[in-house]
């Protein structure tokens, strides 16, 4: 027996199949391709994009095992050997077989209308049965540590994937109004000539906003911390449990993740998009 350390508990993820299924709004992302095409700041929401659905992809990993296994027994049960036509049509070959000569065509009306309803009924079994099965698929599924241990992981690198996509995004667009390539979001000057490019407290929304600060350190401390929240962190506001102060990443935190960055990605597509016009006007201005 593997010793995995401390287990991951269910109390600390998500114990159904729902939540594991969607984390992105399907219909933001083309809607923002389509009203950035041909646009200087396609490439850099193309790239968001991307490293977005990759979360989408790691947060659904659960149910894909699912899935797969689903598969695997619903094509075993309808398989020739076990679906209810071939069920019924043996019956009637059977019955034929004995009886073939002797039946009459109204005993043949009726036979077909019987072999018809136990078809159905054997269907109605056989639905019901794999609707068991896959509920206790997955509670057996969810019992095993390493599945447990599998999903902790896929949700911790879904979020720190999440956030490493919108700070590459906010440099993006930095470079992108003509800020100083050399900067990272670390450098105070950064923010100064974020404030300067976008007007004064726009670097409060997008990076000093208490909610951003807060997805910022824990996923520093996912990152660097071993999973585990410090004091600072431990005082914040935040949607996640923590038991003996390690982190808990679940699929109904990295969506409120997802739909706060949404939120800032959307107001600063607005924001960035008026910035290149201003100076796109200035230069024609100049020009004349």
């Amino acid at each position: 027996m593997i010793d995995y350390g401390r287990p991951i508990t269910t109390r600390q993820m998500a114990t159904t199949p729902e939540p594991y299924q969607r984390l992105l709004d399907p219909d933001w992302g083309p809607d923002q391709l389509t009203r950035l095409d041909g646009m200087p700041l396609l490439p850099a929401f193309i790239q968001l994009w991307k490293q977005w659905t990759f979360s989408e992809m790691l947060n659904r990993v659960p149910v894909f095992v699912l899935g797969t296994a689903e598969s695997l027994l619903t094509s075993y049960a309808r398989s020739p050997l076990a679906g209810p036509k071939e069920v019924a049509k043996l019956l009637e070959y059977r019955i034929q077989q004995g009886r073939g000569p002797q039946l009459r065509r109204a005993a043949q009306a009726d036979l077909a209308a019987l072999i018809e309803s136990v078809a159905g009924e054997v269907q109605q079994t056989l639905d019901a049965r794999l609707d068991r099965v896959r509920a206790d698929l997955w509670d057996e599924l969810i019992r095993g540590e390493p599945f447990r241990i599998g999903i902790w992981a896929y949700q911790t690198a879904a979020y720190c994937n999440q956030f490493f996509g919108y700070e590459y995004f906010l440099l993006s667009v930095f470079r992108l109004v003509g800020g100083d390539p050399d900067l990272k979001v670390t450098h105070k000057r950064l923010w100064e000539d974020w404030d300067r490019f976008f007007g004064r407290g726009s670097s409060a929304v997008y990076w000093h906003n208490p909610a951003i600060r807060t997805a910022r350190h824990t996923r520093n401390a996912l990152v660097h911390g071993g999973g585990y929240a410090d004091d600072e962190l431990l005082s914040r506001r935040r949607t996640y449990e923590t038991a003996d102060n390690e982190i808990s990443i679940t699929p109904y935190v990295n969506r409120d993740l997802f739909l706060l960055l949404k939120d800032k990605v959307t107001r600063l597509i607005d924001d960035t998009q008026t910035q290149l016009s201003r100076r796109t006007n200035s230069r024609g201005a100049a020009g004349h």
